[in-house]
């Protein structure tokens, strides 16, 4: 974990909510386990997501004993958006596209559903961030929410030490500083959500100090788009003059769907994000099938079998159409008979 997290460390509700999801996941396989369901072993990364899975089984069942204890239950979706940073942690390095990656987040929604409403993550699924960006993306989300949790301190009285907070706000702009100036504007536009985020946490923690009449000599942050680049030795890559322009140019890693996920304080109804990621599985799941059904047909004696079957369909079908003939001439020769009997016998009266 960051090692400004760490010299927080039991601080901070962030840094004890992760000690705690390492302790839980451990232990039994979970009652209701979904894992097995959706996955498939055959399918490239089955043993690791099966055992990833599991873990968050685990973690998701201790919630309920969690926001009862040290956490607040009305701090849920914080919370739940802590663990979909973990779990997307965990499954970086796989493909994404992956069959067994797109049921995870289906597995832990079956189990989700299992558990009293009131501790249901509602926002399990996929950050989709691309894991050249992720570690850049989290320690950001970190220091944002580190931001809040020492405004949420400040805020109860409980901020007597000015002095390792004011650091820690130093270290935490010279690295939004970083992000904006240190790289091309093409890959900096790609933070712009978690960026504004900080920016409003960062300063509404200074604005918390205030209040107090504590002083931590930090200035206000300037919005992304209008925040001038610190004096380094390395050259800005992404200037004032032209960031806006290419800022906008550029569609963003955070676009509205993500940045709804990437927003500590809403509530998400992860039921629409899934919802893609359900009619693909089904899809692959179709072709998988038909795949197999193709190849039992080519390679087996299924397609010997299948053979006979139609032709003995053909022919049953066949003669029933025959019968079906004869019985209809049958007809057709009795009803003219009929009607050369009445002629007859009308002439004849």
């Amino acid at each position: 974990m960051d090692s400004d997290l760490v010299q927080l460390g039991a601080a901070l509700k962030l840094y004890q909510f992760y000690e705690l999801m390492e302790t839980n996941k451990t232990g039994p396989i979970a009652t209701n386990s979904k894992c097995n369901r959706h996955l498939i072993e055959s399918i490239p990364y089955y043993q690791e997501i099966l055992s990833i899975c599991r873990e968050c089984e685990k973690i998701l069942y201790s919630f309920k004993t969690n926001l009862n204890g040290v956490f607040k239950i009305e701090n849920k979706d914080r919370y739940c958006n802590y663990f979909k940073y973990w779990l997307n942690d965990q499954t970086k390095e796989f493909d994404s596209n992956s069959y067994n990656m797109m049921m995870l987040p289906v597995s832990l929604i079956d189990y989700d559903m299992t558990l009293d409403k009131e501790y249901r993550c509602n926002n399990i699924s996929d950050l989709k961030i691309n894991k050249e960006h992720f570690e850049k993306n989290k320690k950001l989300f970190f220091h944002t929410e580190n931001l809040h949790w020492i405004k949420d301190k400040c805020t109860n009285g409980q901020c007597l030490d000015v002095s390792s907070y004011s650091d820690y706000l130093k270290k935490s702009s010279d690295f939004y500083d970083e992000i904006i100036c240190a790289d091309i504007c093409k890959n900096s536009a790609l933070y712009k959500s978690q960026l504004e985020l900080f920016q409003e946490e960062f300063n509404n923690t200074i604005d918390s100090f205030l209040a107090l009449e504590k002083n931590l000599e930090t200035e206000k942050l300037n919005s992304p788009l209008k925040h001038i680049c610190k004096i380094k030795e390395k050259p800005t890559l992404c200037n004032l003059d032209n960031r806006e322009t290419e800022w906008n140019a550029v569609t963003a890693l955070d676009s509205p769907d993500v940045e709804d996920d990437l927003a500590p304080d809403t509530a998400i109804d992860g039921t629409k994000g899934m919802s893609s990621t359900i009619i693909v599985s089904i899809i692959f799941s179709f072709l998988i099938i038909i795949s197999f059904l193709f190849f039992a047909y080519k390679f087996t004696s299924f397609g010997s079998w299948l053979n006979l079957f139609i032709q003995k369909k053909k022919r049953i079908w066949s003669n029933l159409d025959k019968e079906t003939d004869q019985f209809l001439n049958i007809s057709d020769n009795q009803e003219l008979n009929s009607e050369k009997i009445y002629n007859i016998a009308y002439h004849s009266a």
